[in-house]
């Protein structure tokens, strides 16, 4: 009866009381677990004064899925700097992501979600070692293969506007930086 303290898809909260039984994780069902996790650091500052090109930063993840049907959650992050240039009236725009290479088979350039970024320094200021901005994308990846898989973190600058520096990771020994990726492999 849906009155009681029991229901046949769900339990009223207010009726439990005392100890109550473990449940062993193996008996559940229909709930992915982790099954691996990969991280990589990498702390060279990479830049290009070019536009329309993905570079490759050093934060990379080599694996191979346990099973066809893993999932990879997939955090990355950039510490971006604008290097030297003279004009800082406008600003360039920005993509970074992680790319995933199959051994044997495609790229993708994009795997996770990100928006395009504005490293904004309009008005005439230049950019400083404190002033670096880290950005993230994430996302959720279903390759579909038992391959071994290679995942980078890369950026593209996806116009200047008027700006004729450079853009791209950063790290020093006084702020840090750098670029960093997690993977955690999840089974379906």
């Amino acid at each position: 009866s849906s009155t009681g303290a029991f229901t046949s898809t769900s339990i009223d909260a207010t009726k439990l009381s005392g100890d109550l039984p473990a449940i062993s994780g193996a008996s559940l069902t229909g709930v992915g677990k982790v099954l691996n996790t990969w991280t990589d650091t990498d702390n060279t500052s990479i830049t290009t004064s070019s536009t329309g090109s993905w570079v490759d930063l050093g934060a990379s993840v080599t694996l191979t899925p346990s099973s066809p049907s893993s999932k990879f959650h997939i955090v990355a992050t950039m510490t971006a700097d604008l290097g030297s240039g003279s004009d800082y009236s406008s600003a360039p725009d920005f993509k970074m992501s992680v790319k995933r290479a199959i051994s044997g088979g495609a790229t993708t350039n994009e795997v996770t979600n990100s928006p395009n970024w504005r490293m904004d320094t309009r008005g005439g200021s230049t950019m400083h070692n404190s002033d670096c901005r880290t950005f993230c994308a994430t996302g959720i990846d279903s390759p579909g293969t038992a391959s071994a898989i290679t995942y980078t973190v890369h950026f593209i600058n996806q116009s200047w506007g008027g700006y004729n520096g450079a853009v791209g990771s950063r790290y020093d020994s006084t702020y840090g930086g750098g670029t960093n990726i997690t993977i955690m492999e999840i089974s379906s």
